[in-house]
């Protein structure tokens, strides 16, 4: 038990130093998401903070590998996947990059991870099992990317 809140406390510190350090980048190279009519928010945002909780995932993910409580293939589906999307993110945010390019790192992503992941399990309603065979993994691929956006 003790593990799990030293390492609550870890990525909060990891995620809330990283924003700040993060906030204080963005405000200083005028790295801001300007409102506009579609925007929720009123005043200029810094962009990027986002890379800070992912900072804080992939390094608690990394020590849960250490310690022996995830899966090879469990870390290496979210740390490949998510060093994929945060950096296209974070690119996106310093540079516009084109929604098409996005979305193909979004689907390689996507595919690293269920590839890491295995197969997709059966759906067991009770009465009937539904093997997916390739469905599965395309239903998934698509799932994930839909998620991502």
């Amino acid at each position: 038990m003790a593990i799990e809140w030293w390492l609550l406390g870890f990525a909060f510190a990891v995620s809330l130093a990283g924003t700040f350090a993060l906030r204080r980048y963005a405000v200083r190279r005028q790295i801001l998401d300007v409102p506009n009519e579609r925007s929720s928010h009123l005043n200029p945002t810094p962009r990027g903070g986002g890379l800070a909780i992912v900072a804080s995932v992939l390094s608690g993910m990394a020590i849960l590998r250490y310690l022996g409580h995830v899966a090879d293939s469990t870390f290496y589906a979210v740390l490949g996947g998510g060093f994929l999307v945060a950096g296209i993110g974070f690119l996106d945010d310093r540079k516009h990059i084109p929604a098409g390019i996005r979305l193909m790192v979004h689907f390689a992503a996507a595919v690293w991870a269920l590839y890491w992941l295995g197969d997709v399990p059966p759906l067991n309603f009770g009465w009937a099992i539904w093997h997916w065979s390739w469905m599965g993994n395309v239903f998934a691929t698509i799932s994930l990317v839909w998620l991502l956006n």
